[in-house]
């Protein structure tokens, strides 16, 4: 049990979500999966914080970042 808690942990941390972690551990329900949810909680505060880093340039056609 131990080792399946650990797993489902490194999975979360390393960007699976909780429908990986349900099918690589076989659980038969996403109930069993939610009890790591609250791992992704951080994620997900982690994700909206990059909302607030300035926007990267685009890039044109041929892959060069046009100018501004």
């Amino acid at each position: 049990h131990d080792q399946r808690h650990q797993a489902a942990t490194e999975l979360i941390n390393r960007g699976a979500t909780l429908y990986d972690v349900q099918g690589f551990l076989r659980h038969r329900t996403p109930a069993m999966s939610a009890r790591y949810a609250h791992l992704t909680d951080d994620r997900r505060e982690q994700t909206a914080r990059l909302l607030d880093l300035p926007a990267a340039s685009p890039k044109t056609a041929t892959g060069k970042r046009a100018r501004p």
